[in-house]
C-alpha cells in the first residue's frame, strides 16, 4: 500500500495538470480519506495563486524607449547607475529572481520524480525477473515432476503387461495341445506309423500320459495302449494284423494328461488303404523274329505280405511297337480255371487261385524290327503298370562282309574320333570299291556332325580297297554317354548297315541311398543301402569313404563283389555309421579315381 509521502509528491503535478488520467484518480481517491494530504493540498494551492498573483504585477509609468544614436563623440558620460534607476531594476531583479526560482524548484522536482521512477522502474524490474525465474523453476519443476510420473506410468504399464502376459503363459502352460500325425491311410497287413506330440499353448512340448485306442464301427476296441509316457513327442506303431477288413470302418482315439492337469482328446476316422499288389511280369524269350509267338505269364501278389489277391482283379496287357504305336492284346480276370469244367481252380487252402495271368502275342510278319514293350496293369488302378521289354530282329543272310574298329581303346568329352571301316562281298570277296557310305553319330538320342555340333548324316566313298576312315569329333558336354557309330554301305542296289556303340568314358557316377527306415535319424546308428551304376546305368564297382563337413571319415563303403560269382556285382553296397544333427555327409570316391562331382547323402532328421 503507498503512503502520504507518495501521494504528496504528486500534488503540485496535479494542480498544474502534469499527471496521468489514472494517477490522477488514485489521487483523488486518497484525498477523500486523508486530512493531512487534504492539508497539504491546501497549502499548495494557496501557494500557486501568489506565484499567479507576482508573475501578473507591473510597474505603473515605466516604459522601455530606444534612445537615439549620437556619435561617440557626443555621447555624455553617465554613471552606471542612477539613482532614480536603482529602485526600479532592483525590482526588476526581485522580479526576476522570483521568477526564475520557481521554475528551478519545479526541475529540481522533475529530477526527483524521475529519479524515483528509475528507481521505482529498476525494483519492477528486478521483481518481474524474481517473478519470471521463480516461474521458470516452478516450470522446470513441473517438467521433472511429469517426466517422473511418465516414467512410473510407464513403469506401472510394464509391469502390468508383464503380469498379464505371465498370468497367459502359465494359464498356456496348463492347457494341453495334441497333435497326431500318420499316413492318410492304414496299409492292411503293414505296421502303420502314428506319431502324437504334445505342447502347451506356448508351443513348448508338454509331457503328457498318453492312452491310444482303435475302434471300429460296433465300438468294439481292436487296438489299445494306455498310461504310455511322452516327453511330448511320442510314435506308436499300429500292429500288422489288426482284425480289420477292407469294408471296415475304423476310428482313432487319443487321449492326453498334463502333469499341470490340462488334457484333451481326439477323434478322427480313419480310412483303409486298397490292398497295394505289385506285379511281375516275364516273357519265353527276350528276342523274337517276325512272325513268331510271345509267350508271357503274370503274377500279382499282395505287396506286404506277398500272398496272392483275396479279390478279383482285371488285368490289361498291352504292347508298344518301336514307332510308338500302342494296341491292348489282352483283357482278363486273374482266376485259373479248369481246362474241361472251367470251374475256379482251388489252392491248398481251399480257396480260388487268384492273380495270376497267361497269354500269348503273334508277331506280324510284317512287323518293322525294333525294341518291343510288353505292359500289363490293372483295370481299377490297385497295382502299378509293369512292363518288360523284348527286340524283334529282322534276320537276313548278310551279302556284304563289314568291319569297324575303332582306333582307340575310349574317348571322353571332345576328343576326335577316327573308326577305320571297311566292306567286301561275300561272295567272291572282292572289295566294295567306290561306292556311297553314311555315316550317322548318334550321341544321348542327338545327331551330330563330323565337327561335333548337332548336324546330320555324313556322306562318304569307299576307296579302292573297298575302306574308309571315318573322322569326326565329339561334342564338349556329354551327358550320360550313351554313343553309337551307324554306317550304311551301298553296293549295286544293295543295302546294309552296320551299328557299333562307341566306347566313351565319363568320369561320372550315378549313386543312390536308401537308409534303413527311410530317413538318415541323428544320433543312432543307421544302416543305408547304396546303389553305384554308370552314366549307361550299368553296375559301377566303388572304393570310398563317408566324410563330414570338415572331411572327417566316419565310415567306409565299397560295393559288393565275388569274383566266383559275377552275375552277383551289380555296383551295391551297404555301410552303417552314426550321423549328426546338424552336419552334413557325402561319399568321397577313391576307385575309380577321377570321378567328379559330388554325392550328398540324405538330410540328417531329428
Amino acid at each position: 500500500m503507498n503512503t502520504c509521502d507518495h501521494y504528496r509528491e504528486f500534488i503540485l503535478d496535479h494542480l498544474y495538470d502534469l499527471l496521468e488520467a489514472h494517477d490522477t484518480a488514485e489521487l483523488s481517491r486518497h484525498l477523500q480519506g486523508c486530512a493531512a494530504c487534504q492539508a497539504e493540498l491546501s497549502r499548495a494551492e494557496k501557494q500557486k495563486k501568489l506565484l499567479t498573483l507576482a508573475a501578473r504585477t507591473q510597474i505603473s509609468g515605466f516604459q522601455f524607449s530606444r534612445p537615439a544614436q549620437p556619435s561617440i563623440s557626443e555621447r555624455p558620460r553617465v554613471p552606471m547607475f542612477s539613482p532614480g534607476f536603482r529602485w526600479a531594476l532592483a525590482a526588476g531583479i526581485l522580479l526576476a529572481i522570483a521568477g526564475v526560482g520557481i521554475p528551478g524548484a519545479y526541475y529540481r522536482h522533475q529530477q526527483d520524480r524521475v529519479a524515483q521512477n528509475e528507481n521505482r522502474l529498476e525494483f519492477i524490474n528486478k521483481s518481474a525477473d524474481r517473478t519470471r525465474q521463480e516461474h521458470e523453476e516452478r516450470i522446470a519443476r513441473a517438467d521433472t515432476d511429469l517426466q517422473s510420473l511418465q516414467k512410473q506410468l510407464q513403469e506401472a504399464t510394464q509391469d502390468r503387461q508383464k503380469k498379464i502376459s505371465q498370468i497367459w503363459t502359465d494359464v498356456n502352460a496348463q492347457r494341453l495341445n495334441v497333435t497326431v500325425t500318420g499316413p492318410q491311410a492304414l496299409e492292411p497287413g503293414a505296421p502303420n506309423p502314428i506319431r502324437i506330440v504334445t505342447t502347451d499353448l506356448n508351443r513348448r512340448p508338454a509331457a503328457a500320459i498318453l492312452s491310444v485306442k482303435v475302434v471300429n464301427d460296433k465300438q468294439e476296441v481292436v487296438f489299445k495302449k494306455e498310461s504310455l509316457v511322452s516327453a511330448g513327442n511320442q510314435e506308436i506303431h499300429l500292429p500288422a494284423n489288426l482284425p480289420i477288413s477292407p469294408k471296415s470302418e475304423l476310428s482313432l482315439v487319443v487321449s492326453a494328461r498334463s502333469q499341470q492337469g490340462g488334457s484333451g482328446e481326439l477323434t478322427e476316422k480313419i480310412k483303409l488303404a486298397a490292398p497295394n499288389y505289385v506285379t511281375h511280369l516275364a516273357t519265353d524269350k527276350a528276342m523274337y523274329q517276325p512272325g513268331e509267338r510271345v509267350h508271357f505269364r503274370s503274377l500279382t501278389l499282395d505287396r506286404f505280405s506277398l500272398k496272392p489277391a483275396d479279390e478279383d482283379l482285371q488285368l490289361v496287357y498291352t504292347i508298344t511297337r518301336p514307332t510308338g504305336e500302342k494296341t491292348e492284346i489282352l483283357r482278363g480276370a486273374t482266376n485259373l480255371l479248369h481246362e474241361k469244367d472251367k470251374k475256379p481252380l482251388l489252392g491248398p487252402d481251399h480257396k480260388p487261385v487268384r492273380g495270376v495271368g497267361a497269354g500269348d502275342y503273334t508277331i506280324d510278319p510284317a512287323s518293322p524290327g525294333g525294341e518291343y514293350t510288353l505292359s500289363v496293369s490293372e483295370a481299377n488302378n490297385r497295382c502299378p503298370s509293369q512292363d518288360r521289354k523284348f527286340i524283334v530282329n529282322r534276320y537276313e543272310k548278310p551279302r556284304l562282309n563289314k568291319e569297324l574298329e575303332f582306333t582307340a581303346k575310349a574317348y571322353g568329352p571332345g576328343d576326335s574320333v577316327t573308326a577305320a571301316c571297311k566292306a567286301a562281298r561275300v561272295e567272291g570277296g572282292k572289295p566294295v570299291a567306290g561306292q556311297p557310305v553314311t555315316a550317322t553319330v548318334n550321341i544321348d538320342g542327338q545327331v551330330y556332325g563330323a565337327n561335333g555340333q548337332p548336324g546330320g548324316p555324313q556322306p562318304l566313298r569307299t576307296d579302292a580297297n573297298g575302306a574308309v576312315n571315318i573322322k569326326f569329333k565329339l561334342p564338349a558336354v556329354i551327358q550320360t554317354g550313351q554313343a553309337t557309330l551307324s554306317v550304311m554301305f551301298q553296293d549295286q542296289g544293295l543295302t546294309e548297315t552296320m551299328v557299333r556303340p562307341i566306347p566313351i568314358v565319363l568320369k561320372k557316377l550315378n549313386i543312390e541311398f536308401f537308409p534303413e527306415g527311410g530317413d538318415l535319424v541323428a544320433g543312432v546308428r543307421n544302416r543305408v543301402y547304396f546303389q553305384a551304376r554308370t552314366t549307361l546305368d550299368k553296375p559301377a564297382e566303388v572304393h570310398g569313404s563317408v566324410v563330414d563337413d570338415a572331411g572327417k571319415e566316419v565310415a567306409s563303403i565299397e560295393t559288393f563283389n565275388d569274383p566266383r560269382h559275377p552275375e552277383a556285382n551289380q555296383g551295391m553296397g551297404v555301410f552303417s555309421f552314426v550321423p549328426q544333427m546338424g552336419k552334413n555327409y557325402q561319399i568321397k570316391i577313391d576307385s575309380p579315381v577321377g570321378i567328379e562331382g559330388q554325392h550328398p547323402l540324405p538330410v540328417v532328421k531329428a
